[in-house]
């Protein structure tokens, strides 16, 4: 059962707040706090400065950065597990006993994180707590997977499972920590009905979709397929060029590694040139998650893009001349991202660089905020794939007008 239901707003609760109730908005929260507390003691400096603005607002304590009172834990389960068990002793907690303990002490572990910016002690508290299921265990299990490199026994197990999980939140989380490893397989999106066939007439322009990568993404109406109710709707409202033609929408393969990614890059040109073979620039692009950077780095290459709609896209590191390459090639950037973004952020414990915020210098781009001025839209890793989400915040007048200015 899913303890954490996207169709209901997550609402931030702040600091200690997380950890006074067990409702949705807590859990998402205490898992923010987790893998913000980690990106700040075993992350880069980038990662933690990217961090900052929305950390604070989720009043997230900013830990120094680990150094060697770290190192004796990190790799080894047991010493791991030693380490929880004299630091609740120390507090005169109840021992550690292989169990999550109770909502009390994770509290009380918090407090003393926030009081003392201690890294050993946020390790007691995310080795109890990944063991206590769903969102809030993801994301203290993903943590600490990524702070050992993958050697940590107990935490690539509890994550195997949560990848299958039918929470969203909780499966996406699971597969962005563990990255290109085997993983359970995710069920086919279902079919929607057949749509139009006809072909794109020589020269007119074509805009596309541009799925994530399998199981970070919201799967289950497959919002990019032509027939969809997403597809549908951007395609009357937004941009009438989307393609529409089944079954030879582009699609890439999903997988997450720089090979797949690569690999999908490389076939967004060729498919094109397919199904526009006398313009070979696309006009708009709607890229979900790691999709974005499929396209970011087909346009690296040589693709040309009007505009570029990134939807909660990880920003990776690329070289300089690689972002100058985009630039020459890609018009306009619209991004649209939530706050905390749990799947982004989980995405970064295995790098520990920042991938919440594209740099304006090397991509230039239109941030679309109107969503948070409510303190909406946290957390989610789908909240703009969601035909509701784009009707409620009037996103087709916001992409309609960048692409004016986009060349």
């Amino acid at each position: 059962m899913s303890d954490v239901d996207l169709a209901d707003e997550l609402e931030p609760l702040p600091g200690v707040e997380a950890f006074e109730s067990e409702l949705p908005s807590a859990l998402a929260s205490r898992a923010a706090q987790y893998l913000g507390m980690a990106t700040y003691a075993f992350g880069s400096p980038a990662a933690a400065a990217a961090l900052q603005d929305e950390g604070d607002e989720l009043a997230i304590p900013q830990l120094a950065a680990a150094g060697k009172e770290v190192d004796s834990v990190r790799y080894a389960q047991e010493r791991l597990d030693e380490s929880t068990d004299i630091a609740l002793a120390d507090r005169g907690l109840p021992g550690f006993d292989g169990g999550p303990g109770s909502s009390e002490t994770a509290s009380l572990l918090w407090q003393e994180v926030d009081g003392t910016r201690r890294p050993e002690v946020l390790l007691a508290l995310l080795n109890l707590r990944q063991r206590a299921g769903g969102v809030e265990a993801a994301a203290a299990a993903a943590s600490l997977l990524g702070l050992s490199r993958g050697e940590l026994r107990v935490s690539a197990e509890l994550l195997s499972a949560a990848a299958g999980s039918s929470d969203e939140l909780e499966r996406g989380i699971a597969l962005a920590a563990l990255g290109p490893e085997p993983v359970p397989e995710p069920g086919p999106a279902p079919v929607p009905g057949p749509g139009p066939t006809a072909p794109v007439p020589l020269g007119a322009s074509v805009s596309t979709t541009i799925h994530g990568t399998w199981g970070l993404v919201a799967e289950d109406d497959g919002w990019y397929v032509p027939g969809s109710p997403m597809h549908d709707f951007l395609r009357d409202r937004v941009r009438d060029d989307l393609y529409d033609s089944r079954p030879d929408y582009f699609m890439w393969n999903g997988g997450y590694s720089d090979a797949d990614r690569g690999q999908g890059a490389a076939d967004l040109p060729v498919w094109t040139r397919r199904v526009s073979p006398q313009n070979d620039r696309l006009d708009t692009v709607f890229a979900h998650s790691h999709g974005g950077n499929v396209a970011l780095s087909a346009a690296a290459a040589g693709q040309g893009i009007r505009l570029l709609v990134l939807l909660h896209t990880p920003a990776i590191e690329r070289p300089d001349v690689e972002w100058a390459a985009i630039r020459a090639k890609v018009g306009g950037v619209v991004v649209m991202r939530t706050r905390l973004d749990l799947v982004v952020l989980a995405d970064g414990t295995r790098h520990w660089t920042s991938r919440l915020k594209f740099d304006p210098q090397k991509l230039p781009h239109f941030p679309v905020m109107v969503h948070w001025r409510r303190r909406e839209g946290y957390f989610d890793h789908s909240y703009f794939v969601k035909r509701e989400n784009w009707e409620r915040y009037n996103l087709p007048d916001i992409v309609q007008s960048r692409r004016l200015y986009a060349v």
